[in-house]
């Protein structure tokens, strides 16, 4: 009987084990939301590569962001316009739906600074900054073994642009196996061309899918 007790209360132990171990496993919507909360509360040590990796793996995401395009062709107009509070609700809109587009934290860094809301400008830029180091680590990009990844083209032109470098064209090659873009760029104060590497991985798996 002392040995059937043994027997039966390891396996409830294993059976509870198990159990533990299944209750451990998190969706990727669960880390999203509560990496994205803890940035939104102004957190920027947040791990932006976990953060973007888990994003689009989410039901959210798409890859071509075709709506985040709009919304920032909207906020970008009302910049241009002079008009910040407009620019500010076009990207709040935005953020409702992607609050990892690169271009709207730079938008919004811009449009507080100029009113005033220095806080604000910059929580927006260390995001900016968090997020370019994440697609392109140092010495990332350069090289066709070693191409930034990203999950959607938009981090492609971002990273460019914020280079200070104009894309002139895109041809799409294989890195380590993988698709990727050359993006050929030209120095604006040489007129040198400049070529990085972007694994597309995953923009590609999503449109597939």
């Amino acid at each position: 009987m002392r040995i059937q007790g043994i027997v039966v209360l390891t396996v409830a132990l294993l059976a509870w084990t198990v159990c533990a171990v299944a209750e451990e496993v998190v969706s990727p919507e669960q880390v999203y939301e509560e990496e994205v909360s803890r940035l939104r509360a102004g957190d920027t040590t947040v791990d932006f590569t976990a953060l973007r990796m888990a994003f689009a793996e989410t039901e959210e995401f798409h890859p071509l962001a075709m709506r985040e395009r709009d919304l920032r062709s909207e906020a970008v107009q009302a910049v241009n316009a002079g008009d910040c509070e407009a620019a500010l609700d076009a990207i709040d809109r935005l953020f409702e739906i992607n609050y990892l587009y690169p271009d709207a934290h730079l938008g919004a860094s811009i449009c507080h600074e100029r009113l005033g809301n220095g806080a604000e400008a910059s929580f927006h830029r260390e995001v900016v900054h968090g997020l370019f180091w994440s697609i392109c680590p140092v010495d990332a990009g350069l090289e066709m073994d070693q191409p930034c990844t990203v999950i959607a083209t938009y981090e492609e032109y971002f990273v460019l642009s914020s280079m200070g470098l104009p894309v002139k064209e895109q041809e799409l090659l294989t890195c380590n196996g993988n698709p990727c873009d050359r993006m050929t760029a030209l120095d604006p104060e040489t007129g040198d061309e400049v070529q990085m590497y972007f694994d597309v991985s995953i923009p590609f798996r999503e449109m597939g899918d």
